[in-house]
């Protein structure tokens, strides 16, 4: 700046120091307070939370906790894709995905499928809670049940980060306290 701000020895400034700093410290405290409302969103679960998820885990798990957790979290907004198919979540820009505690081959439309087997004409290999109301009523039986292997669920995954974007947080101890719930029964 080409001036001498302030006397070493004295520990003050001169009045170009003054000047200079009557004139910034406004704006400082205005750094200061936007600085304070960052920090302050990062408590808030807002913004917008991308899930992809295969059909049936949409339906089955998340479905029933959309309006729950939507009720708990206003600011957040939830953007749920349901695809059949492996996505890479990281590159397509999804907060977190859901999937099965093993790799299921999804090959056809799940209401066709269910179409064929309803009419008689094909067989339905599918999760239980898409079939209940079926069986229940005799419009489909059950085949193979020795064959069936158990289902150990579906599971959240999302990117390691350092730190977790407060909606995804929200939302990962949002569906731990959810299923810890539907295990009591409650």
């Amino acid at each position: 700046m080409g001036h001498l701000l302030g006397h070493h020895p004295q520990r003050r400034a001169d009045r170009g120091g003054e000047l200079l700093l009557s004139r910034v410290a406004p704006a400082l405290r205005d750094v200061g307070d936007a600085l304070d409302q960052v920090r302050g969103l990062r408590e808030v679960a807002a913004g917008r939370l991308r899930i992809n998820a295969p059909p049936p885990a949409v339906d089955l798990v998340l479905a029933p906790m959309v309006g729950p957790f939507l009720t708990a979290h206003p600011q957040v907004d939830l953007d749920i894709v349901s695809e059949s198919g492996f996505v890479d979540i990281v590159s397509a820009g999804f907060d977190a995905g859901v999937r099965y505690g093993e790799h299921l081959a999804i090959s056809t439309n799940m209401s066709l499928a269910m179409r064929a087997a309803r009419d008689g004409v094909g067989i339905w290999a599918t999760l239980d809670g898409y079939a209940d109301e079926a069986l229940k009523s005799g419009a489909l039986v059950s085949l193979m049940e020795d064959w069936c292997e158990p289902f150990p669920g579906s599971f959240l995954y999302y990117p390691s980060r350092r730190q977790t974007p407060p909606a995804l947080r929200a939302f990962i101890d949002f569906v731990a306290d959810w299923r810890k719930r539907d295990k009591r029964g409650q």
